[in-house]
């Protein structure tokens, strides 16, 4: 029996690695050592011709143009290509099943069990465990064939794809500019969540002419074609994403008025990267904003009385040490379940993320107007499932989005619907924190804002961006009739109006 289940892993394990690490097809000019020094590539024989294989060093700078990209076919083939057929499928059947009856034999719960049962059970219990291990090795082999059909994110991006290192990190943006000369303004596009650059392609080659600034689509750590960093401080939306935001624009346009635009989850970055440089900012334009208003807590001035001082003083000590010690252990209680659960919530993630039904089932609610969600739509917000470690990128985001005593649940959420935004169940990515820096800017930096909401938002509903512009002095706000979560991309016509009416109001 031992050697039954022996040879059909050796079946398994000589079809799973027979075909070799799966190749990219490049035609064009041969990329050797010596052209690129800073890389090393692995040359694949493929018809008698020396082709450029996957890379094994990462690029560090500059746009690779001698390099094939993966087509749009060869995209949609790795993204939809069942996983496990055919000859593969059989082998593991037989080794699930060798691997059922071994597990029947030796542990001592499933054979009491197995033994103790009469009738038409002596047949149904091996079967049960049989799917059971069937289902447990059919997941094992399709994540690895996952993790052999994803590549660097350059070979996945399209003709207009560009990347850029801020600090230490390679950012991938998307840029325009207007045709007729210099424009006054630089405009920067932040994405919501699960979403990447490719969510304002209906707007970035217009905006240049409409708003008359030169516009910049970027992705977001953890999103997109951006570098997976393993620093979580990058993930931050109040940390790190003022540092990106900010160091792509001091690259591009050091001396313009800068328009920042984010939607949803992205209008926290924007409104941090917004309060971290208010000096260079021309305005503020809030898409279905992730933002709730909240009363900020003010001083009423001092405590009376002496006592009443030293009690607020000394309770004050007490609480404060107490949340010190809590915050740690919660800290350190999230690092630990991180480090356990990770492989398990990243398969789980893999698995679901990278079904197409998964996208299309879950982006109906961003949608009022459904026939609007084209196929096209759908496959890039797959398109990045094939970048490596994108399922690390995102659940490092949900780490560093989320406090370390939310962290399990939010993590779970996470796999199960992408942080619960698709079904209104997005994470509380905003603070008192952010909402106070949105005030500071219109209040005090006299900053115009926009923003804009659809009246059938699912997700974020509408009320929520009515009361947040009744604390902002200087924002106003428009309201998309039949429209949902993402009116950029729903109604992007009814988007650039608005966007250029506001033009007027730029500082």
């Amino acid at each position: 029996m031992a050697s039954g289940r022996y040879v059909s892993f050796a079946v398994v394990f000589a079809l799973a690695t027979a075909r070799g690490p799966l190749r990219l097809r490049s035609s064009g000019a041969i990329i050797t050592r010596a052209s690129l020094p800073w890389g090393r590539f692995k040359l694949a024989k493929r018809d008698g011709v020396r082709r450029a294989a996957t890379m094994t060093a990462p690029i560090q700078s500059g746009v690779i143009e001698m390099e094939k990209r993966l087509s749009y076919k060869e995209m949609h083939d790795r993204l939809d290509k069942p996983l496990v057929e055919g000859i593969p499928l059989f082998a593991l059947s037989i080794l699930s099943w060798q691997l059922g009856k071994e597990l029947t034999e030796k542990l001592p719960i499933l054979r009491d069990f197995t033994a103790k049962q009469t009738g038409i059970m002596t047949f149904l219990v091996p079967w049960g465990i049989f799917l059971v291990v069937r289902m447990l090795v059919n997941g094992a082999y399709e994540d690895l064939i996952h993790r052999r059909r994803e590549v660097q994110p350059h070979l996945v991006g399209d003709a207009d794809s560009q990347f850029q290192t801020v600090g230490n990190l390679r950012v991938h943006y998307k840029r325009e500019k207007s045709g007729f000369g210099e424009v006054p303004y630089e405009a920067l596009f932040i994405h919501g969540f699960g979403a990447n650059s490719d969510s304002w392609e209906h707007i970035l080659p217009w905006a240049p002419y409409r708003i008359g600034a030169a516009s910049t689509a970027i992705d977001l750590p953890g999103f997109g074609l951006t570098e997976r960093p393993r620093n979580l401080t990058m993930y931050d939306l109040r940390k790190g994403a003022p540092h990106l935001v900010n160091g792509l624009l001091r690259q591009l346009a050091p001396e313009k008025k800068k328009i920042l635009v984010g939607h949803s989850m992205g209008a926290v970055a924007a409104v941090a990267a917004a309060a971290a440089d208010p000096a260079s900012l021309a305005g503020l334009i809030l898409v279905s904003p992730a933002l709730r208003s909240s009363k900020l807590k003010r001083e009423t001035g001092p405590a009376s009385g002496l006592m009443q001082r030293k009690a607020k003083f000394v309770l004050g000590s007490l609480v404060a040490t107490f949340r010190v010690y809590t915050r740690a252990v919660t800290a350190f209680v999230a690092d630990l379940i991180e480090l356990m659960m990770r492989p398990i919530f990243s398969f789980l993630l893999r698995r679901n993320a990278h079904a197409r039904q998964f996208w299309e089932k879950n982006l109906k609610y961003a949608w009022h107007d459904e026939s609007k969600l084209t196929n096209t739509t759908i496959f890039k917000y797959r398109r990045p499932t094939l970048v490596r470690r994108w399922d690390s990128g995102l659940l490092s985001f949900v780490r560093a989005t989320t406090s370390p005593r939310r962290f399990p649940s939010a993590l779970w959420s996470g796999v199960q619907h992408l942080s619960g935004v698709f079904k209104g169940q997005n994470p509380k990515w905003e603070s008192d924190e952010t909402f106070a820096q949105l005030v500071a800017l219109s209040e005090k930096e006299k900053i115009p804002i926009l923003i804009v909401h659809g009246e059938n938002d699912k997700l974020i509903p509408v009320n929520n961006s009515v009361d947040l512009v009744g604390s902002l002095p200087t924002a106003r706000m428009v309201q998309f009739e039949q429209c949902g979560h993402i009116p950029h991309e729903e109604s992007p016509e009814r988007f650039l109006d608005a966007i250029e009416r506001f033009k007027d109001e730029l500082r």
